[in-house]
């Protein structure tokens, strides 16, 4: 069964490499809304008999994620049992122009599939459609969620180097099909890098995918399609060069990010620094090998970095394995996970049928008798202190170099200190303390921060307990404090002998 097709004067042309374009003249509003269009169905080797109707007619089984300006949901056809991914805007479309828009990722994605090439590595497409002034994009659904998921489920430990290989291989063969039929992405990122259900990896989410473009025009401000920032190629903000080697870069920063376990900066010195080829030192675990193909693909001229055909034929890259355990656990797991958005619309004997593999929902956990387990009774406790003892709840330890040079082992924490987180997801992260959150016992740290579903960054909050002052603010008020401190450290210890006094009383 397929979808009624709209009348010609309102479908979309069908014809590759033609401009995705309305034939009609402009509706009116109240047309427009009501207006059901196919934007475009494709019936190719590999796609399946059924498409979807409408998104009101299918099961939605859960929500896999968002971006800027779509949330993605896993959906079930009752008629044929299928499983898809539907991509819906969040906002409605308000005219034919920010449908057409749209419409370049449709013609991107029509170009793959008309190609008949293999979708080891790129997610396939199916159809798209304007329901309800709403923008649908139906896809193939990969259950294993992103390669992001994987990094934050690891807290940013790092990974094997087989696993790393084993990735680019994957990232590597989309990119080479890409370049294949002149696409550049644009927006390599682990967001966009998706898991199936057997571990392999896929390159999706095309919004900024475009033909490839070499000119020497200087790009203007209209020219410039923004990307991630994180990400970026430096040449993208200066050109209007559109060029595979763009892509390379995105891989080869990606490929710093998961190897260090630390996020990447989004400006300043550190951003520019990364585009100039100072590059930080990888851990001491992994080989040259991928120390070098990292920085050749992060090289900051352009046509010195592999093409991916290139990276492919890298001895390490041919050898690497099929899907690993590793990835294949984290598809199962994400596959069976209930996100929080839908958990509270599950009844209690779904969630209890949910069996979580490879998880330690089991293990024992160690209990403080002297604790309540009580939210309410802790949390008056906590906020019902005086405060002073509030003030200890926010001490955080000194550095070994301050430690001696004051005489000091921890202080309260300020604003304006500089911190090196030691333990926790951000660990080996450091920076300067903007706030200090005493009502809810965290601190915000300079650049520590995440991304929320709209785009927005948000401070995360980390317990004083979880870092090590690295530099004090030092003003009136905190001079006094360490003074008061040294010296009552100095009258304890008086009296008391050290080996180093024991030794010099016996010599003449």
């Amino acid at each position: 069964m397929s979808p009624p097709c709209a009348s010609p004067a309102t479908t979309l042309s069908n014809t590759l490499g033609t401009t995705l374009s309305i034939q009609s003249p402009l509706l009116g509003r109240r047309q427009y809304q009501g207006e059901k269009v196919v934007l475009k169905k494709l019936s190719v080797d590999g796609c399946p008999n059924y498409f979807v109707d409408s998104f009101e007619k299918v099961q939605t089984i859960r929500w896999l994620g968002a971006g800027i300006s779509a949330d993605v949901f896993k959906v079930k056809d009752p008629l044929s049992g299928e499983f898809f991914a539907i991509k819906k805007s969040k906002q409605a479309l308000r005219n034919e122009r920010e449908r057409d828009v749209l419409a370049r990722e449709i013609m991107i994605l029509e170009k793959l599939t008309l190609s008949r090439h293999n979708f080891d590595n790129i997610v396939r497409y199916y159809q798209a459609w304007q329901e309800n002034e709403m923008f649908y994009l139906q896809m193939e659904l990969c259950e294993g969620g992103t390669l992001q998921d994987l990094i934050t489920m690891r807290n940013r430990e790092l990974l094997p180097e087989y696993c790393l290989w084993n990735i680019l291989r994957d990232i590597a063969s989309g990119l080479k099909i890409l370049s294949d039929y002149d696409i550049v992405h644009l927006d390599i990122k682990p967001d966009n890098i998706f898991v199936t259900e057997d571990g392999r990896l896929k390159i999706g989410d095309f919004g900024m995918a475009g033909n490839v473009i070499e000119s020497t025009k200087i790009a203007s401000k209209a020219d410039f399609l923004e990307g991630d920032a994180k990400y970026i190629a430096r040449e993208l903000l200066s050109s209007t060069n559109r060029l595979p080697s763009a892509d390379i870069f995105c891989l080869g920063i990606m490929m710093l990010e998961i190897a260090t376990g630390k996020k990447l900066p989004e400006a300043g010195k550190e951003w520019h620094d990364l585009r100039t080829g100072h590059l930080p030192t990888l851990p001491c675990v992994y080989s040259n090998d991928i120390k070098g193909i990292i920085k050749q693909m992060m090289h900051p001229d352009p046509p010195k970095r592999p093409t991916a055909a290139e990276i492919l034929q890298n001895s390490r890259v041919q050898t690497a394995t099929e899907p690993v355990t590793l990835i294949q656990k984290h598809a199962i797991r994400q596959k069976l996970f209930v996100p929080s958005k839908l958990r509270n619309n599950t009844n209690r004997s779904t969630q209890k049928a949910i069996q979580y593999p490879f998880s330690s929902r089991d293990s024992k956990m160690k209990f403080n008798s002297t604790v309540s387990s009580s939210r309410r009774k802790s949390r008056k406790a906590h906020f019902g202190a005086h405060s002073t003892q509030r003030r200890v709840l926010m001490s955080a330890p000194l550095s070994k170099d301050l430690q001696n040079k004051y005489n000091v082992h921890s202080l309260p924490i300020r604003k304006e200190d500089e911190v090196l987180i030691v333990r926790g997801s951000q660990k080996s992260r450091e920076g300067r303390v903007i706030a200090v959150y005493r009502k809810k016992f965290v601190i915000h740290v300079e650049r520590v921060v995440r991304e929320k579903s709209n785009g927005a960054s948000v401070p995360i909050g980390i317990d004083a307990s979880k870092v090590v002052i690295t530099k004090l603010k030092l003003d009136k008020d905190r001079k006094k404090i360490l003074e008061r401190k040294n010296r009552a450290v100095s009258e304890t210890e008086k009296g008391k002998f050290t080996e180093q006094d024991v030794a010099m009383a016996t010599v003449d």
